[in-house]
């Protein structure tokens, strides 16, 4: 039962720093950078990542570990998976001829549950 629960607020999470993540950019773009787009990109990927592990640290996980340790493991597994990912939909897209928005479902669903696991086992395991 605890995974479970613990499996719902994941879930729960995931679509609160999704809603985040749509809202920063365009407050990013239009309000902080000025239409520099990179830069906008970069602070509100950085703020959803910051926000994305504080829910996933005290909500989801309810992890007691050490703050820069779990922050540490929490960044490099981000970044793993984001460029696991970004081959993962061009080896789908441009070599097995999925549609692009299947690709994206695959790869977006894989990873999910694969960064589910990670901070499961690794970056907020229990001792």
């Amino acid at each position: 039962m605890k995974y479970v629960k613990r499996g719902g607020r994941f879930i729960l999470s995931g679509i609160v720093v999704t809603g985040i993540s749509y809202i920063s950019f365009p407050i990013c773009f239009n309000y902080l950078f000025q239409k520099h787009f990179n830069l906008a990109f970069l602070f509100a990927t950085l703020f959803n990542i910051t926000i994305s592990f504080l829910m996933q640290k005290y909500f989801v996980f309810r992890s007691k570990g050490d703050f820069l340790k779990e922050l540490i493991k929490f960044t490099f597994s981000a970044c793993l998976l984001i460029i696991i990912s970004f081959f993962a939909l061009r080896v789908l897209i441009i070599y097995l001829k999925f549609e692009a928005f299947l690709s994206n479902f695959i790869v977006v669903s894989i990873s999910a549950i694969t960064s589910y696991l990670i901070h499961s086992y690794i970056t907020f395991r229990g001792k």
